[in-house]
């Protein structure tokens, strides 16, 4: 060390090679041992981060965690030789043991026990084994939009909703966070509760709403709208139909009132 601040190390060759690098933490035999300039590094565990030389913000906890990782920053493993094979790759998450990245190289990758990864292109793999995946309440997000499990095989007892009956006794509402009195709109919990009580459901003593599902009701409340304006429309053209033969009618006896 010649320059660098704040560093823990705590083990044999640990930080060995450090130059100027702050706010690293070593402990286990060899661990962050080429570490020269990457700062505000964790590794715990013989020969965490062993090869880390300018990655930042690393955290690698077991023997042999990350131990490969020479310039990548902000990852994340955990286990023994956890993401041993990322070198330059940056901000992915690996846990378990002998658990490896899809890519030595890339970034924003998961992989967790082998059982859920995701590479660095956003594709996701999910590996329940022999067990059955629960597909019901699966929301996936991709380039920022929000995509739900909606087959028709997976549901019963479909039956159409009360479209109208329902939305007209919804209460649309604008407010303000009390946390940071940011302005929003939308709808309350509570008031939902008495006409949709299956839509709410309580985390950490809070209601919460199911807002997808408020879209049935809004869909069907179209539609029966749409109806209607297609019957006022209907009997609009009766009556001027009924108009018309009644002016011709006017019109006639008018033409014989003249005559005489």
């Amino acid at each position: 060390n010649t320059s660098g601040d704040d560093n823990v190390a705590f083990g044999e060759n640990t930080l060995h090679a450090n130059t100027t690098a702050s706010n690293n933490t070593a402990i286990g035999t060899s661990s962050l041992h080429t570490n020269t300039t990457g700062d505000n590094n964790t590794a715990i565990g013989t020969e965490s981060l062993n090869a880390n030389t300018d990655g930042t913000e690393n955290t690698a906890v077991g023997a042999n965690s990350g131990d490969s990782i020479t310039s990548g920053v902000e990852n994340v493993t955990v286990g023994a030789s956890a993401g041993d094979n990322i070198t330059t790759g940056s901000r992915n998450i690996i846990i378990g043991a002998n658990i490896s990245a899809p890519s030595g190289a890339g970034d924003n990758q998961i992989n967790i026990g082998n059982a859920f990864k995701r590479d660095n292109s956003g594709n996701i793999d999910i590996d329940a084994g022999t067990n059955e995946i629960d597909l019901t309440a699966l929301t996936i997000r991709h380039n920022g939009t929000s995509i739900h499990s909606s087959d028709k095989r997976l549901k019963k007892n479909i039956e159409t909703v009360n479209g109208l009956d329902v939305v007209n006794k919804l209460r649309g509402v604008e407010f303000a966070w009390k946390k940071n009195d940011m302005e929003s709109a939308g709808l309350i919990a509570q008031e939902i509760e008495e006409v949709l009580p299956n839509l709410v459901h309580e985390s950490e003593d809070y209601k919460m709403v199911e807002y997808n599902a408020l879209s049935a009701y809004f869909i069907e409340s179209i539609k029966e709208l749409s109806d209607e304006v297609d019957n006022l429309n209907d009997n609009i053209e009766k009556q001027e139909k009924i108009i018309e033969s009644q002016q011709k009618q006017i019109n006639q006896l008018l033409l014989m009132v003249d005559s005489e």
